[in-house]
């Protein structure tokens, strides 16, 4: 694969789509899916090795499907780990 650098209009691409792919894993499993970082974690690295199958395949559109598959649960326990301190820094 040729790639080419990134531009701004990729990125918000990128994001566009990880946004969409995050509404749709909330609506499928629940907004609290990733609310536990272990069990995040437990994702993250079960669509890490899927990851690892599509880039030995070269298949890129395996490659971005399972690119999207880490970054939803990434960015999920992301914001559930920020959500927490925000009320921690209330209550304190």
């Amino acid at each position: 694969m040729i790639f080419e650098p990134v531009t701004q209009e990729d990125i918000e691409e990128g994001i566009t789509a990880l946004r969409s792919a995050l509404a749709v894993r909330s609506l499928k499993h629940g907004p609290e899916t990733f609310h536990d970082v272990h069990k995040g974690l437990g994702v993250l690295t079960e669509e890490f090795h899927e990851f690892i199958e599509a880039c030995k395949s070269n298949k890129e559109t395996d490659i971005m499907r399972e690119s999207m598959d880490i970054a939803v649960p990434a960015l999920w326990i992301w914001l559930s780990v920020m959500k927490e301190r925000k009320l921690r820094n209330q209550k304190a």
